[in-house]
């Protein structure tokens, strides 16, 4: 019989139906007809035809989310084209309804019902499947697929990583030519060598890593592990001795507090939800629309052991990279070009990483939407300018400075889903922001007052050996 625990999933015909068909009828799980799997309050899909049921855990293969349906979240279990579930189906999406950006209005007819209208059918074409119908009153979107590999609403990760490092090499390149022509060292096969390795360990190893981790845990839980990098990189700096620790000084006790403080304002955004504080009068646009159905290729509920590992890893390859930087900075100090040879060497990594596991050609195909310029923002802005930022900060402050902004992303994010897409703002993410700002302000006190006491043991020296 098939699997299906949550209470709020359903199936028709019902697991109860389908085990007294069986035993009245053996064989009947192998050949039902027009199977529906469905998630109260968010849709359903029906498979068209004959669907063989048997030892289908269909919580594993089938997640209904918010305006999306997710359909063989283990890309390595999804059957060639016409078996198990990867076949005809029709799907239904509820609370697919359309706003008005600033009155919040909902719309169930007239003009603005027709364009939105023709925005679902346009959707439903890019992605290869048929409009069937549109109820606005209900919020309720019907499509056809004639297989699930239609339902692909995104680019392979591993094929975005690699996108995005070539954007930012393309970008960075002509600048780096012109304004540091002249500066930093000849680049020396050593110094190659160290700059290659720094490229691999990452924007190439840190972030496939990490989308591994997604394909075995939740983006929750790698959301929460990314955030102990500052733990790691402080932990890993006191190892190489980067950075400075007196232990009976009351300036490092603030810093370690202001770590644990950052860290556990983090998890408590990422995990503790609470009542909300603040809903929004406004209903944002993108955010509706965002999502409408999706099939994501790196998510499984399986293998949990492998999942925490790779994001382990994940986060100690990015705390050794920032790291590094202060290193390979002395021997070659022209930032923006140090930028642009990492770009172009993970550019090379990440291709070669995503030949090698990418093998559908159709994925490395973009079209002329928000994927292009979901690529182009972050070669742009997320690789080439933060990477170029982080390596001016590092230099200035070191590895350990940039390390404790990291959980600070969280909050910002935070932010704009209030901001943007209209989203509650609950007591957990305001506690969790009072945390990481309280956090990161007791480091950089801390640090900087550190910093102060060294100076002034380093003056009498220097007066003395005048």
């Amino acid at each position: 019989m098939p699997k299906l625990r949550h209470s709020d999933y359903y199936t028709e015909p019902r697991i109860q139906e389908l085990a007294a068909k069986e035993r009245a009828e053996p064989g009947f799980c192998r050949h039902v007809r027009d199977f529906v799997v469905g998630r109260h309050g968010y849709g359903s899909i029906k498979f068209i035809g004959e669907t063989d049921v048997r030892r289908l855990d269909l919580e594993a293969l089938i997640q209904f989310n918010n305006r999306e349906v997710i359909v063989y979240m283990d890309e390595s279990k999804k059957p060639p084209v016409g078996q198990g579930l990867n076949k005809p189906a029709e799907v239904t999406l509820l609370n697919i309804k359309c706003f008005d950006k600033k009155t919040g209005r909902h719309y169930t007819e007239g003009p603005k019902i027709e364009k939105y209208k023709e925005m679902l059918k346009r959707k439903a074409e890019d992605q290869g499947a048929e409009f069937v119908s549109y109820d606005a009153v209900k919020g309720e979107w019907r499509f056809r697929v004639s297989h699930l590999n239609a339902l692909n609403n995104g680019m392979n990760p591993l094929v975005f990583v690699a996108y995005r490092q070539v954007i930012a090499a393309l970008i960075l390149a002509p600048f780096a030519f012109i304004w540091e022509r002249n500066q930093g060292a000849p680049l020396s096969f050593g110094l190659f060598c160290k700059i290659f390795l720094l490229a691999l360990c990452g924007p190439t190893v840190s972030l496939d890593l990490y989308f591994m981790a997604l394909r075995f845990n939740s983006a929750t839980f790698t959301s929460a592990i990314f955030n102990t990098i500052p733990v790691v990189t402080f932990i890993i700096s006191i190892l190489l001795r980067v950075e400075a620790v007196a232990w009976s000084s009351i300036y490092t006790g603030l810093k370690i507090f202001g770590i644990v403080m950052a860290v556990g304002g983090a998890m408590l955004l990422t995990f503790y939800q609470g009542p909300p504080l603040l809903q929004p009068s406004w209903h944002g646009h993108a955010g509706r629309n965002r999502g409408i159905y999706s099939h994501n290729e790196l998510r499984s509920k399986k293998r949990l052991i492998e999942g925490p590992i790779f994001m382990f890893l994940s986060s100690i390859a990015w705390s050794l990279w920032l790291i590094m930087q202060s290193k390979v900075l002395k021997l070659y100090p022209a930032k923006l070009r140090l930028t642009t040879l990492q770009c172009f060497f993970g550019s090379i990594q990440s291709t070669m990483v995503a030949v090698a596991f990418v093998h559908n050609l159709n994925s490395w195909w973009i079209g002329w939407d928000i994927q292009l310029a979901s690529i182009i923002y972050s070669g742009v802005l997320v690789t080439g300018a933060s990477y170029g930022l982080q390596i001016w900060c590092i230099e200035k402050k070191g590895a350990f400075y940039v390390a404790m902004f990291t959980p600070l992303q969280l909050l910002v994010t935070a932010l704009f889903s209030v901001l943007v897409w209209a989203e509650p703002l609950y007591c957990g993410s305001l506690l969790g922001g009072v945390l990481i700002v309280g956090g990161l302000y007791s480091v950089l006190w801390g640090r900087s007052k550190e910093e102060s006491q060294l100076m002034l043991k380093e003056k009498p020296r220097d007066v003395e050996r005048c």
